[in-house]
């Protein structure tokens, strides 16, 4: 058991060291932006100057501050790993509310588990995966602005994004500002690809309408919905400064903050896309062991048989192994993997040319490889889940066919 709990903890020991290690940031986030021009480009929304009265020598206030609510996590921190919270409230900023996404404020619960309400010291931190997933009327009224700001991973199955688009619907209801803290698209040197979703689809893992692999930011991504949806949305998004989406994020000098239990590095987020899918077959995606989403498998699968098949296929940019696995309990990570405790082989992928990957293709390849060579692979509750993963029920079809 220590052995497992030493390795979960790694990633975020390793983030750490690498925050300290790090070459200069290339790019200046959103959230730093903000603040450098609070008092020029965003006066707007700058905390009221407070003035001198030079008969009773007191300070008063001419307006009231704004009250600002701030949808965020742990991966809501600035170039030198502050968290945003705190750059606000030191800025003078009335944070009167947080709101936490999946995974929860702390970024510590596997997906799927509900998020509870709680505090940060006399801040309530409102759960938007629990009762509820959009800010309520009751919530809203609480504040005069909302500010989204979470690192996203380019995928649209990847939730922060669904979280997103739900709270422009909020405050496009509410009829208040929402602004996003732009921040880097760690996988956009990756052109979009996959299917766009389908509009019958849509769920929480499938919210935005933009390709599987999206190649957009969060700020990006907020633009498209306000275009698309809540057109008279009091939307502000704060860009970056120096971005480049010709970079991987490893190239900007930023640390890399895992944003949930299994996207521990930078790799995985890149696998992320080729084998989320899997989650809706009775294959496992490698959740419960060291390398989730990065190796694939089940009991009794023929390993080598489907190493060949890949290979033939052609995939570029990947080096494939084969792995055997068992799938283990692990706290906040995997707390009922597929084939808990049972063995598994199959295999699993490593990047070996970013700019020749192509994660969708990748995707569709293993998934047909899987329907010929495994003859118990099946899509379990008719495929219904998958569809929704996939965004169409056209990639189960044509696997199917296979």
């Amino acid at each position: 058991m220590r052995k497992v709990w030493f390795f979960f903890f790694l990633p975020i020991v390793t983030a750490s060291l690498a925050m300290s290690q790090s070459p200069k940031p290339t790019v200046k986030l959103g959230l730093e932006v903000f603040l450098e021009e609070l008092n020029t480009t965003y006066k707007a929304f700058a905390p009221p100057i407070k003035k001198s009265n030079s008969r009773r020598k007191k300070a008063a206030n001419p307006s009231p501050a704004l009250r600002f609510g701030l949808i965020t996590n742990h991966t809501g921190i600035d170039s030198k790993g502050i968290p945003n919270y705190e750059r606000l409230k030191a800025a003078g900023v009335n944070l009167t509310a947080i709101f936490a996404p999946e995974h929860g404020f702390s970024g510590n619960l596997e997906a799927g588990a509900k998020v509870k309400d709680s505090t940060l010291g006399t801040l309530s931190i409102y759960s938007l995966y629990g009762k509820t997933r959009k800010p309520t009327p009751i919530m809203m009224a609480e504040i005069d602005v909302l500010i989204f700001d979470i690192f996203d991973i380019g995928t649209r199955t990847y939730t922060y994004i669904s979280t997103l688009a739900l709270a422009i619907e909020a405050a496009a209801e509410a009829k208040k500002p929402l602004l996003v803290f732009d921040r880097p698209n760690p996988i956009a040197p990756i052109p979009a690809q996959g299917p766009q979703l389908e509009p019958e689809l849509r769920s929480f893992v499938g919210r935005v309408t933009v390709p599987f692999v999206h190649a957009r930011t969060v700020g990006e991504i907020a633009k498209v919905i306000q275009q698309t949806e809540f057109p008279k949305a009091k939307l502000t998004v704060v860009p970056m400064k120096g971005y480049d989406k010709t970079k991987f994020y490893d190239e900007m000098g930023l640390p890399f903050i895992p944003p949930s239990p299994n996207i521990t590095t930078l790799e995985t987020a890149l696998i992320y896309p080729a084998t989320v899918l899997i989650e809706g077959t009775n294959i496992s995606e490698g959740r419960g062991t060291l390398w989730p989403f990065e190796q694939i498998g089940a009991p009794k699968l023929d390993a080598a048989v489907l190493k060949r098949k890949l290979l033939d296929s052609k995939i570029s940019g990947v080096v494939i192994d084969t792995v055997s696995f068992t799938p283990r309990v692990i706290a906040g990570k995997a707390e009922s993997p597929k084939y808990r405790d049972t063995m598994c082989t199959g295999v699993r992928f490593s990047i070996t040319d970013r700019k020749a990957y192509k994660p969708f293709d990748l995707a569709l390849k293993l998934l047909k490889a899987l329907k010929s060579t495994y003859p118990a692979f099946s899509f379990p509750d008719s495929g219904k889940f998958f569809d929704r993963l996939a965004g169409t029920k056209k990639i189960r079809e044509e696997v199917i066919q296979e």
